[in-house]
């Protein structure tokens, strides 16, 4: 049986939808939050590539307050240490370049660190940044852009 696209895009929705009314019944917070409750970092994690590693930009424009630190962890993986604890979200998108080159991220976390898995579609897998080979792949001048939201009260 085929499922068309809306359909299985229903599907992961109702799921997401079940796994945070879920979450909410667990949690002692209430289930709304005020925007002035909400705090919001946003910040550009760029590749060195003569380090082969994660750098955060700090230009003007490009945020990063409240962003300490970055770095390739032993899976891999860039990790971004902040002080945004309890996440309510994370939002990960390529720079011009990264998305030039087929590269993506995907994020996860939910306290004060987030690991950014980045896949290479022109060869179809993650990358493991750890190794020479890897790192290369991404290049000077990629990077990603990184929002999160948090519960500030």
């Amino acid at each position: 049986m085929r499922r068309s696209p809306l359909a299985a895009g229903l599907a992961v929705a109702a799921m997401l939808v079940g796994g945070t009314a879920s979450y909410a019944g667990l949690s002692s917070r209430p289930g709304s939050i005020a925007p002035e409750e909400v705090g919001v970092l946003a910040c550009h994690v760029a590749w060195d590539a003569r380090t082969r590693s994660p750098v955060l930009d700090r230009s003007q424009g490009s945020g990063c307050a409240g962003v300490t630190s970055a770095w390739v962890d032993d899976r891999g993986r860039i990790t971004v240490r902040h002080a945004y604890n309890p996440v309510i979200s994370i939002v990960v998108t390529p720079d011009e370049a990264a998305a030039g080159r087929g590269l993506t991220a995907g994020a996860s976390g939910g306290g004060p660190r987030t690991m950014l898995t980045v896949s290479d579609a022109r060869v179809g897998r993650r990358l493991h940044l750890h190794t020479a080979r890897d790192a290369d792949r991404v290049g000077s001048g990629s990077g990603w852009w990184l929002v999160i939201t948090q519960d500030a009260r």
